[in-house]
């Protein structure tokens, strides 16, 4: 009996260790596949936040060139309406008083001051910013409008310098007589000439666009900028770059700032849709009610 049993304890042990061979090597592979895979989602989580964090740098760096651009282009009109056109319109404006004002009183006046100065020539980036926004930003409503009005703008001023050179090269070579009235768009018996007062007008109001749309525009781009920061996790938003800081005018040169009545109208019929970051609950909560309205 004692044979026996010892026998059977052999055969038991024999038995016994390929099966907890077995049952270490399967439970070793099971362990190294879901570490493994694990290791592997956790890899390209990395990756994709990696890629993420890397096109919203490249999106807020594109901000902030396109906030430069549009910024330099509001400097350059202010500078110009500064410097030559917002003087011309004002002296043009003083001349033209004072003859007015000599003619209802009977006088003769022979001898105005008549300025034709060629406008200064200045390249605005609007090309290279409408470039870089439509290259790298997903901008929508009243910023892409902004853009679009200073293309506009900018064609105008072209229009203008075009005629001012012109109704200069007719001026050249003619009489008091023929020239004065036209240069300061006075009555006449056969009517009033408003060419060279349309010009100087049209200056003025042209930069004013400028102004104004550059204004607009540059303000969104920061708001836009803003928006994709907000999306980003808190602790992620650490590693982005920082946004331009919102220059504000010069006090001194308030006054250039348009305040028309047709800018509000037109900022007020846009909107700017603005990316905000869902929560969880709300994608949850969201899926839910369109599966339940379908």
């Amino acid at each position: 009996m004692e044979g026996f049993i010892h026998w059977w304890g052999w055969v038991s042990e024999r038995v016994a260790e390929p099966q907890s061979g077995w049952v270490y090597l399967v439970s070793t592979a099971l362990v190294a596949a879901a570490g493994a895979y694990f290791g592997a989602v956790g890899a390209q989580r990395a990756i994709n936040r990696d890629n993420r964090n890397r096109r919203l740098r490249e999106v807020l760096m594109g901000v902030n060139s396109a906030h430069s651009l549009a910024t330099v282009i509001l400097n350059q009109a202010l500078a110009l309406k500064k410097q030559h056109h917002l003087p011309m319109l004002e002296e043009w404006q003083k001349e033209r008083a004072r003859v007015v004002k000599a003619i209802e009183e009977g006088l003769s006046e022979s001898s105005v001051a008549i300025h034709l100065e060629t406008p200064p020539a200045i390249h605005f980036p609007i090309s290279s910013l409408a470039e870089l926004i439509n290259g790298k930003l997903t901008l929508n409503g009243r910023p892409l409008g902004a853009l679009a009005e200073l293309f506009q703008a900018e064609h105008a001023l072209m229009a203008l310098v075009d005629a001012h050179t012109a109704i200069r090269q007719e001026f050249e070579g003619q009489s008091p007589e023929y020239v004065i009235p036209r240069y300061l768009a006075l009555e006449t018996p056969v009517g009033q000439d408003t060419r060279y007062q349309d010009i100087r007008l049209g200056f003025v109001s042209v930069l004013d666009d400028l102004l104004f749309f550059a204004d607009v525009l540059s303000k969104d781009l920061l708001t836009y900028g803003e928006g994709v920061r907000n999306y980003v996790p808190w602790r992620e938003r650490k590693r982005l770059p920082t946004l331009n800081v919102s220059l504000g005018v010069v006090p001194g040169n308030e006054y250039l700032i348009p305040r028309h009545a047709h800018h509000k109208e037109w900022h007020d019929s846009f909107t700017m849709v603005e990316e905000t970051r869902r929560s969880f609950w709300h994608c949850v909560t969201s899926r839910f009610k369109r599966l339940k309205g379908g």
